[in-house]
């Protein structure tokens, strides 16, 4: 066989290996779509509708970015009635992280709008805190992919494996995609993004020391950029107060006072909240030491709406 004709053999070669190597790919591709998603009916999957609301609502409104202590600790119905503003909760999940959270004030920025950080902690970079859960909140909603940040996609691709195995354990089982008879379900949570099932007596034990966080400068600098962001586009970003148990294993009240203090300090945009004002009994906690219960939630609306009314003058 002459070189010419080697070269020939050489190339049908590599373009029939490149047609099936798109045609597994394709297969793959198709396989994994099919089964997606699995966890559609679980609390996280509730970033669904919440992206949805905040993409709907096209005039001035209140949007609040935070973890689970928001869903678990707001009456956005409420809070709308008493400031005069549509409110979306976009509280989720303290596994994926604060950056995950602030990502999501840029889904749909409309002139007026109040974005109010109610973190309980500013020690974090922009770093999935857990991979897997950011899998089955995200799933195969590509639209919401961009939550990830390119940091984290060497980490999403070496945990899909895991989180794909998990899905077709639950497909195999059938036990995808249902919804459980708790707070911890997406059919708990209202069109505003709050937790309404009722939540009734602590089951906290509150046995560890409640004291602040610490303050990173790399969590500082990514919200002050954040700030810089959402004044270029018409909106306004505020830091409001986050649910402190109230009680014998809390540290005084100055402890926060100092922590506010270093907040205020460091940040661009205003704390519109003076902290102790979230102090509150340990009988208004529901199941961890952030969650309240449904009569916490109506009290820290209440605080919360006090905190905006005065920033905005009224």
């Amino acid at each position: 066989m002459n070189r010419h004709s080697l070269s020939t053999s050489n190339s049908k070669k590599n373009i029939a290996f490149i047609v099936k190597l798109l045609i597994f790919c394709a297969l793959i591709t198709a396989y994994i779509f099919l089964i997606l998603p699995q966890y559609a009916g679980t609390y996280n999957a509730s970033i669904v509708d919440k992206a949805r609301r905040l993409r709907q609502v096209k005039e001035p409104k209140i949007v609040l970015i935070g973890n689970s202590n928001l869903s678990f600790g707001m009456d956005s119905e409420l809070l709308e009635k008493e400031v005069g503003m549509p409110v979306v909760n976009m509280g989720l999940n303290a596994e994926i992280g604060n950056y995950f959270h602030e990502e999501m004030c840029k889904m749909n920025i409309v002139p007026g709008d109040i974005y109010v950080i109610c973190h309980n902690d500013y020690d974090d970079d922009e770093k999935l805190h857990d991979p897997i859960a950011a899998w089955a909140t995200v799933e195969d909603h590509v639209s919401l992919w961009g939550l990830i940040g390119w940091r984290n996609i060497p980490k999403m691709a070496e945990t899909f494996p895991i989180y794909l195995k998990r899905c077709l354990a639950l497909h195999a089982s059938g036990e995808g995609n249902r919804f459980y008879n708790s707070v911890y379900s997406r059919d708990s949570v209202s069109e505003r993004g709050d937790i309404v099932r009722y939540r009734g007596e602590c089951e906290y034990p509150f046995t560890d020391l409640i004291e602040p966080g610490k303050i990173s400068d790399e969590s500082v600098e990514r919200i002050n950029e954040l700030n810089r962001y959402l004044t270029e586009r018409g909106a306004t970003l505020v830091v409001a107060g986050f649910p402190i148990g109230n009680g014998i294993n809390t540290v005084d009240g100055w402890e926060y006072e100092e922590f506010q203090k270093q907040l205020e300090e460091k940040l661009d945009c205003p704390v519109i909240s003076n902290f102790t004002d979230y102090m509150f009994g340990y009988d208004c906690f529901y199941d961890s030491d952030v969650h309240l219960n449904s009569e916490g939630a109506k009290l820290r609306t209440e605080q919360l709406a006090r905190d905006l009314n005065t920033f905005l003058g009224r």
